[in-house]
């Protein structure tokens, strides 16, 4: 008889009796038994699509198979590891039983399998079927994308406010503004001078970063605003400094005594000044009012600073020298320069209280009687010399 593997070889023939002699043996016949062939049925993952939880999911499937002559194992060890461990039916990490087996991270996992022939005499793998080599199936927990944050807002003083990501609330989160790099940032953040670094429309996006290899970064939530340039201009003899300034959409302008403040809203009805035009005005000349003083600034304009010439009042009384009387009807010229080296001229005449009256500009000037009422005697020789504005 023939158990293992190999051939049989057969011969046979037919014995004599008294009267017959033995036949000749026949030809050779063979009789072969083969190899047995394993066949092996890989386990299977689950079907489900999985996402990082926080919490254990199961990863494994159905159960694999070796047909007779093998027996199936599992690696219950560690279901990360991405090299082939070492195969010992006693070593604790390998298993008969099929493992419910469960990941927490995104990641990979492996399922590690290995069909046993300890007979590999008498037995074989099948075509496409492996024996005594560990194989695995693998399965992924994809990262968690980060929740978008949400109410992003832009303020007119350029603070950018938002509710946090719902499900990365603790993770940093990010900003830019428009086409410019995301940089960290907390709800509040002030990014007037990026926004306001040109006018038209501008963008501001938020996203939360992933706080760790179980996320991905969130998609970016977006505010839009528009910037309008702002220019101080000076009407008359003076300055205004600054002379341009861009704003947010809804800005205010206010005065503090001359100034012209421009302000924004932080929060609530909180607001902060954001610029504060100063209005200088020349020798001789003073400030006299702003174009605009009150409102909120939703359009590209000019606001006008007016300057005035700083007028000065001389006067005094013209009387009779001996009755000591008002002396009306004398004429006087004033003549002289101005604080800006111009020629300066005007004249005035006494009223009936004798007062004489001159409304200049800041100078130097020299008066002199013109003309005297009838029966008065016009003494050229005398002049008063003044200086007003000094």
């Amino acid at each position: 008889s023939l158990t293992n593997v190999g051939k049989l070889y057969v011969q046979a023939y037919v014995k004599g009796d008294d009267n017959h002699t033995d036949t000749s043996a026949t030809a050779s016949k063979s009789i072969t038994i083969n190899q047995r062939e394993v066949t092996v049925t890989a386990p299977t993952m689950t079907s489900s699509t999985l996402t990082y939880s926080g919490s254990d999911q199961t990863i494994s499937g159905s159960a694999g198979s070796c047909t007779t002559g093998g027996t199936m194992y599992y690696y219950t060890a560690n279901y990360t590891t991405t090299s082939a461990p070492a195969f010992s039916t006693s070593n604790g990490n390998w298993s008969t039983t099929f493992p419910t087996a469960k990941g927490t991270n995104a990641g990979t996992y492996h399922l590690w399998y290995y069909c046993y022939v300890s007979d590999t005499t008498n037995n074989k793998a099948k075509s496409g079927s492996s024996i005594n080599t560990a194989q695995q199936v693998t399965k992924a927990i994809g990262t968690l994308q980060c929740a978008a944050p949400t109410n992003v807002a832009i303020s007119t003083a350029g603070r950018v406010t938002w509710t946090p990501s719902s499900n990365c609330s603790s993770a940093q989160h990010q900003v830019k503004v428009a086409s410019g790099s995301y940089a960290n940032a907390s709800s509040g953040v002030d990014k007037n001078s990026d926004i306001t670094s040109a006018t038209g429309s501008r963008s501001v996006s938020v996203i939360a970063k992933a706080p760790n290899s179980n996320y991905t970064d969130s998609s970016a939530t977006t505010a839009s605003t528009t910037v309008y340039a702002i220019t101080f201009a000076a009407s008359g003899s003076g300055t205004v400094s600054p002379t341009s300034k861009n704003v947010i959409t809804g800005a205010t302008v206010t005065t503090s005594g001359n100034n012209l403040l421009v302000q924004g809203i932080t929060t609530g009805t909180t607001t902060t000044t954001l610029a504060t035009v100063t209005p200088t005005a020349s020798n001789g000349n003073h400030f006299s009012s702003w174009s605009k003083t009150s409102g909120s600034l939703t359009s590209t304009q000019t606001i006008t600073a007016t300057f005035a010439e700083t007028s000065y009042t001389v006067s005094f009384l013209k009387l009779d020298k001996y009755t000591g009387n008002p002396l009306s009807g004398a004429s006087f010229s004033l003549s002289g320069t101005k604080y800006n080296n111009a020629s300066y001229t005007a004249t005035a005449t006494s009223d009936s209280q004798g007062r004489v009256i001159f409304t200049v500009p800041k100078g130097t000037y020299t008066i002199t009687e013109s003309t005297v009422p009838t029966g008065y005697y016009l003494d050229t020789s005398r002049t008063l010399n003044v200086t007003v504005g000094s």
